[in-house]
């Protein structure tokens, strides 16, 4: 009876599905999240996005911007790490300098309507950013096992090496 039990416990731990976007800080004090919305929750695929953030870059960064992004997806057996980084998706690090000098100078109206630059350095400032009706594509069926259900994103933001920000984010994407 006790293993019936935790099987059905388990199972529900492994079912449950976040309704609003979690955001915790998890170290540094370089970059502040004052407020962060995402709808809907649970991000679809295909379907479309609203993202709000407002949030205060507290000191400038240089030109060796680094993004270390660690995810895990949640299992019955608890949170799995997804060590593959394929396409930039995934547990990646980023380079945010060069990815954004790859982008061939084009910087999106938005941002630069926010008086942000897409390019390093980055100065300190305070940014408050609505994006809504963000097309999501189709998640290639091959991949599909992979893109269902809650995941827990690491993202940590490193200045020459530094640790500036680090924030814990959890959601639930279904396809």
């Amino acid at each position: 009876m006790f293993r019936l039990f935790l099987l059905c416990a388990l199972a529900a731990l492994s079912a449950a599905k976040y309704t609003k976007l979690e955001l915790d800080s998890c170290g540094g004090d370089g970059i502040r999240i004052n407020e962060v919305d995402v709808s809907p929750m649970p991000v679809k695929f295909p379907g479309r996005l609203n993202v709000l953030i407002d949030a205060d870059l507290t000191r400038p960064l240089n030109d060796k911007v680094k993004v270390k992004v660690s995810m895990w997806s949640k299992t019955w057996l608890g949170w799995i790490k997804n060590l593959l980084c394929i396409k930039n998706v995934g547990s990646c690090t980023y380079d945010l300098c060069e990815l954004l000098e790859s982008q061939g100078g084009t910087c999106p109206k938005e941002v630069t309507d926010l008086g942000l630059s897409c390019t390093c350095p980055f100065k300190s400032t305070h940014v408050r950013y609505a994006l809504n009706n963000i097309e999501l594509p189709p998640i290639p069926s091959a991949l599909k096992i992979f893109a269902d259900g809650d995941f827990w994103i690491k993202a940590e933001v490193f200045d020459s090496g530094k640790l500036v920000s680090c924030f814990d984010v959890k959601l639930t994407i279904e396809s």
